[in-house]
C-alpha cells in the first residue's frame, strides 16, 4: 500500500492532472494527435483498396448473374457497394483531414512545400477526382463491375475491373473545375480500378515524406510535448504503485 496521506495523495494527483491539462494543450500534442490521425486513415486507405481489389476472393468465386440466385446477386451487389464506398470515402477522409492539418499547423513556407511535392506525386488531379467520385456515387450511381480476361504471367486468368463510361461521368454537373478537366483528358472508357491503384500507390510515398517532414518542421514542439509527457509519467513514483 501507498504509504501517502489521503491529503498528500490528493494533492498530487491533483497537480498531476493539473500537468495532464497544460500537456493537453500543448501545440506539440495537438500536432502528434493529428499526425497520428492521418496515419490511422493512410492505413484505411491501403486496406480498403487492398480489401477492395487484390484480397477479396469472393469475386474470383462469383459465378455471375446468369448463375446465380437473386439472393445470392443481392449480396454480391451489397458487399462490393460497401468495399467500394469505404474505400472512396477513406480517400476522401484522409484527404480532408490532412487538409485540416496543413491550414491550422503550417506557415506560408509548410503550405507551399505541401502543395510542390503534392504536383511531385502527381496527387492532386487524381484526388479531386477521387474524392468527389464518392459524392458522385451517392447521388447518382455506383459503378458497374465488370470481369476481363488477361495472362498474368502467361496463364489466362479472369479479373474484375470497376470501368464508367467518360461521358456518363460528365453528364453529372457536380464535379468542380479540376476534376472535370482531369475527367475530360482520360479515355473514353475509364478504369476506376487502375485510378485507386495508382493512388494508393503514391499516397503510401507521399505519406512517408509528409509524417516526416511535419516532424522535422514542428520538432521543436513535439520535443517540449514529449519530455513534458515523460515528467507526467515520471512523476511520482508513489503513484505508479500496483495499488494505485
Amino acid at each position: 500500500m501507498s504509504d501517502l496521506e489521503p491529503l498528500q495523495l490528493q494533492q498530487l494527483l491533483d497537480r498531476r492532472e493539473r500537468l495532464l491539462l497544460e500537456y493537453e494543450d500543448l501545440e506539440g500534442t495537438q500536432i502528434e494527435n493529428d499526425l497520428e490521425r492521418i496515419n490511422d486513415m493512410v492505413y484505411a486507405v491501403m486496406q480498403n483498396c487492398d480489401e477492395l481489389y487484390e484480397q477479396f476472393s469472393w469475386w474470383d468465386e462469383f459465378e455471375g448473374y446468369e448463375g446465380t440466385t437473386a439472393e445470392e446477386r443481392k449480396d454480391f451487389d451489397q458487399e462490393y457497394s460497401r468495399l467500394f464506398h469505404n474505400c472512396v470515402t477513406a480517400i476522401y477522409s484522409l484527404i480532408n483531414h490532412t487538409q485540416r492539418f496543413v491550414n491550422k499547423y503550417g506557415d506560408e513556407s509548410f503550405q507551399n512545400t505541401y502543395s510542390s511535392t503534392i504536383m511531385d506525386y502527381e496527387l492532386s488531379e487524381r484526388a479531386h477526382f477521387l474524392t468527389q467520385l464518392r459524392h458522385y456515387t451517392q447521388k447518382r450511381t455506383l459503378p458497374p463491375l465488370r470481369r476481363f480476361s488477361h495472362s498474368p504471367g502467361g496463364d489466362e486468368d479472369d479479373i474484375y475491373r470497376v470501368i464508367v463510361q467518360k461521358e456518363d461521368l460528365l453528364e453529372w454537373d457536380g464535379w468542380n473545375a479540376t476534376a472535370q478537366e482531369y475527367i475530360t483528358g482520360l479515355d473514353d472508357r475509364i478504369d476506376v480500378t487502375e485510378q485507386i491503384l495508382d493512388y494508393r500507390e503514391a499516397v503510401a510515398d507521399f505519406y512517408d515524406w509528409f509524417d516526416e517532414y511535419a516532424r522535422d518542421k514542428f520538432k521543436t514542439d513535439l520535443e517540449l510535448s514529449n519530455k513534458m509527457y515523460n515528467d507526467i509519467m515520471n512523476y511520482d513514483p508513489r503513484l505508479r504503485s500496483s495499488d494505485w
